[in-house]
């Protein structure tokens, strides 16, 4: 049971998988009875005599010389000489030639299901001892304590909420430069509303790790919109991808906008508990254009119904290590790849915005690299 708790459910098939081919592999099954000697000596080889195998045996009146092998005159004269039975001593020496390859033959199927229960044995041994090394390394290599949350600090509010629209011309789209790459896609449907504006979904999790570097981006580009509340500093799961990744958390966060009308929905908590329903229309909303072989993930980002993001744009372990303060701090340095990365996706969420709002205000749809970023889309 530690063991299965240890291990994830992807884990867990591939080990049970696994096992599976091992039993069924056609060499567990096989077994041929084959009786080996080495000595070649007359006394050990059988001739037909009637309806029974009779050893050779010494030279005698009822046996054959090793030199009348071939059917030679020294056979016929055995022959002629045999009175229609075997005597005494030949029968008991082929019950004795018997007896010893039944000795044999058995000796053989002992040694045969030796064979097989060290090979199945091994095997076991091997399965339990790389379970228990997978084990092992997950522990060692995982974090296991959240490093919390809290109110962020009013100077790393405005850091966040005011980067420079200088630096993000500076930046453009970072490393993230081609569309086809990225989880983002134009879309046509009935537009997305609520409240008289065009509506921007999000459903995250406060655990997940896309979700954290997301965050980052979509505080930068809604805040060239709107104005947020008091932003809350929270940390992905320490057992996921990118642990303890420092983020924001979007529940229960007040926003206006006279543009658009955001709809956080941050669906679990950090330990993966239900933390806000999704609605039925929601849910439909996701389901549609989420539909990757792997179902239904984080983050998921609805604009308007012109345009989604179905995933993260850059990797949260460009954030490793860092704390709020850290990253905040960096959003205005054009040069540094933690903006490069942060900023950009927000150029491309900010482009996103300004196609579900008819590119409003013109202010930031107009500016560089926003109109190019937004003919992509």
């Amino acid at each position: 049971m530690a063991t299965r708790r240890q291990l994830t459910s992807s884990e867990k098939r591939r080990i049970s998988h696994w096992w599976e081919q091992f039993l069924s592999d056609p060499v567990m099954r096989e077994y041929r009875p084959t009786v080996h000697h080495g000595d070649l000596w007359y006394g050990n080889l059988l001739y037909p005599n009637g309806t029974s195998l009779v050893p050779l045996g010494a030279p005698g009146r009822n046996s054959v010389r090793a030199g009348q092998l071939g059917g030679g005159v020294g056979l016929r004269r055995q022959q002629e000489g045999r009175v229609g039975q075997v005597s005494k001593a030949t029968r008991t020496r082929a019950r004795s030639a018997r007896e010893r390859i039944a000795v044999q033959q058995e000796a053989g199927r002992r040694a045969e299901r030796r064979r097989r229960l060290l090979i199945i044995g091994g095997s076991v041994g091997l399965v339990i001892v790389l379970i228990v090394a997978l084990v092992v390394v997950k522990s060692l290599s995982k974090p296991t304590k959240n490093f919390g949350s809290g109110k962020l600090p009013a100077a790393v509010t405005r850091n966040i909420t005011n980067v420079p629209g200088s630096t993000l011309a500076s930046v453009g789209t970072g490393p993230l430069t081609d569309v086809r790459k990225l989880p983002i896609k134009p879309v046509r449907d009935t537009p997305l509303t609520a409240a008289g504006k065009p509506e921007m979904l999000y459903i995250g999790a406060e655990y997940c790790p896309y979700c954290a570097a997301m965050r980052w981006s979509m505080a930068v580009a809604l805040s060239r919109f709107g104005t947020f509340g008091a932003l809350k500093g929270i940390h992905s799961s320490p057992t996921d991808y990118a642990p303890n990744t420092a983020t924001l958390t979007f529940y229960k966060q007040h926003y206006s906008s006279p543009y658009l009308a955001f709809t956080p929905v941050e669906h679990q908590t950090v330990t993966g508990s239900a933390l806000q329903p999704v609605s039925k229309a929601q849910q439909a909303l996701w389901a549609k254009y989420d539909s990757s072989p792997q179902g239904l993930g984080y983050p998921f980002i609805d604009f308007g119904n012109k345009v989604v993001i179905t995933g993260r744009l850059y990797d949260p372990k460009v954030l490793a290590g860092l704390t709020w303060a850290q990253i905040a701090s960096k959003l205005k340095n054009p040069n540094d790849p933690v903006t490069q990365n942060i900023d950009g996706a927000a150029n491309w969420i900010t482009a996103a915005i300004c196609k579900m709002t008819r590119n409003r205000p013109g202010s930031v749809c107009t500016a560089a690299p926003v109109s190019a970023i937004e003919a992509k889309l």
